[in-house]
């Protein structure tokens, strides 16, 4: 760690190995002690530049949701695990120079677009560092260190001018480290071997780490006027959305884009309701890979100024006008008239990431047919939206696959018993100390029925949402009972359980 470190503003490093051998961990590590000012016993340096972190593990990112991978600057070290700091948004500590939407947990999905990205954000390093040229680089890379995700590994390291290369295991395997070294002697970079650094004492899995991350990444807000995070403990479910227009004079987005595989159009629907979806920027007709758009479009310089652009943005709406009418061509409207975005054959290509950016994650709350509005909940601050509108750039929904929002369907439920329980304390507690009349007695007894049967009321219509289903005996009996009933149904239900502190039963 201290020779890495003494290479200051000359330090390339790519950290990578097997899954849950501690690379997240070392990398993190590696970042808040060069960040860390040095003792001037040691030279002196401090680092003015920051230091740029390029976060390639899609499934466990440090500073945004899952699904991303991006380019950071950080200024100043960062404690605490992932969830801790899930977003560099409005962040005094750092932020994202350019993020790219992967869709999934793993790059093995589409490697040709991870590929793509990776490329691109290398790109953005190297315009980074004309600005900060004592900026070191930091990557972490994922443990998809088999197959494919060898050949990208080893090309990172014959392309990217590093100066160090880290593989995090010393047990192998031989088929990995040799190809890994060959290709570190090649590009003259120096290769060191780390022993793992597994932990007996897990408390979350994968997933379960996902959700939290992820759910944090939704209640978090950063205040102006605060140098630390903030998050709410109020459930998804009631706070005020973002109403979107996907048709008419006002819409809002360009289109909608499923990743991963061709769906029937009437389908489109289902899929988008109740799921993640990354909100994308496309700064170019050129992002649309499929070929679909004709080359006089694509260098339209009216579009890249972003003229006759209409721009409405408030916290309660979003209206962009004016998109470009070559990408819009590739849009087939669905008959609740969504603008379906498919480019490709049997699968969606994805947006190219060198003319398209994320600017993060949205759950999608509700489809109003009727009116043609999303409903969407989104931490993205508005004031980005809005930049990249008024840039000309159009946006786009694009949902992958991406772990279901449980959390977002079962969080009213457990607020609801929680509410009830703080409730129910209290006033056994007022019992014990209180020494009042009768008559106040009974009044304050009716005043407790009353609050406490809304509370009730409360908790049964937060346990009678689409997609769960509360089990009010736990027993196994009554739980292969519910799951025989559910077995015709094709979505996945979500089971509460009373007084369960957990949210891993499904």
């Amino acid at each position: 760690m201290k020779a890495l470190s003494q290479r200051q503003g000359r330090l390339r490093v790519l950290v990578c190995g097997p899954k849950a051998s501690g690379k997240s961990t070392f990398s993190r590590y590696l970042l808040n002690h060069v960040l860390s000012p040095t003792p001037e016993t040691e030279g002196g340096y401090v680092n003015t530049d920051g230091v740029a972190f390029l976060d390639l593990d899609p499934g466990q990112p440090e500073f945004a949701p899952m699904g991303q991978v991006y380019l950071a600057r950080l200024h100043n070290p960062f404690f605490g695990p992932p969830f801790t700091h899930p977003s560099l948004d409005d962040s005094h500590s750092g932020e994202i120079v350019r993020a790219h939407h992967i869709g999934a947990t793993s790059p093995k999905e589409d490697p040709d677009h991870y590929a793509l990205a990776v490329m691109d954000l290398m790109d953005q390093y190297r315009s980074l560092l004309e600005k900060h040229p004592q900026c070191p680089l930091i990557i972490n890379y994922p443990g998809w260190i088999f197959g494919q995700g060898l050949e990208v590994a080893t090309w990172l390291v014959r392309s990217l001018g590093l100066s160090d290369v880290v593989y995090m295991s010393e047990k192998g395997p031989s088929e990995v480290v040799d190809p890994l070294g060959l290709a570190a002697r090649e590009a003259s970079v120096p290769m060191t071997i780390l022993p793992s650094q597994p932990t007996d004492f897990v408390s979350r899995s994968s997933a379960q780490l996902r959700a939290m991350q992820i759910q944090s990444y939704f209640h978090m807000s950063q205040p102006a006027d605060l140098s630390t995070s903030l998050w709410s403990d109020e459930p998804i479910s009631r706070t005020r959305p973002l109403t979107v227009d996907y048709s008419g004079a006002r819409q809002g987005i360009l289109g909608i884009m499923v990743m991963g595989s061709q769906i029937n159009p009437d389908l489109l629907q289902e899929t988008l309701e109740g799921s993640i979806v990354g909100v994308v920027a496309v700064e170019s007709p050129r992002a649309l890979m499929g070929g679909m758009v004709p080359p006089e479009a694509s260098d339209n310089e009216n579009y890249e100024a972003g003229s006759e652009l209409d721009v409405e943005m408030d916290s309660e709406n979003l209206v962009a006008g004016g998109f470009d009418h070559s990408m819009a061509d590739s849009v087939v409207r669905t008959r609740e008239e969504l603008p379906y975005l498919f480019i490709g054959s049997g699968s969606c290509t994805p947006l190219d990431p060198k003319a398209s950016y994320c600017l993060g994650l949205a759950l999608v709350r509700s489809i109003d047919t009727s009116s043609h509005k999303l409903e969407l909940s989104t931490s993205i601050p508005p004031s980005h939206i809005q930049s990249s509108i008024e840039k000309g750039h159009s946006l786009v929904l694009v949902r992958g696959q991406l772990d279901n929002p449980n959390w977002a369907i079962s969080e009213e439920y457990y607020a609801a018993r929680a509410a009830e329980r703080r409730y129910q304390l209290s006033i056994s507690g007022s019992k014990k100390t209180g020494d009042s009349s009768e008559q106040a007695r009974d009044s304050d007894s009716s005043k407790h029925h009353r609050t406490l049967a809304l509370l009730r009321e409360r908790v049964r219509r937060a346990s009678n949402v689409p997609w769960m289903t509360v089990v009010e005996d736990n027993s196994r009996h009554q739980r292969e009972a519910a799951a025989r009933r559910e077995k015709s149904l094709w979505k996945l239900r979500k089971k509460a359980y009373p007084g369960s502190e957990s949210e891993a039963d499904y």
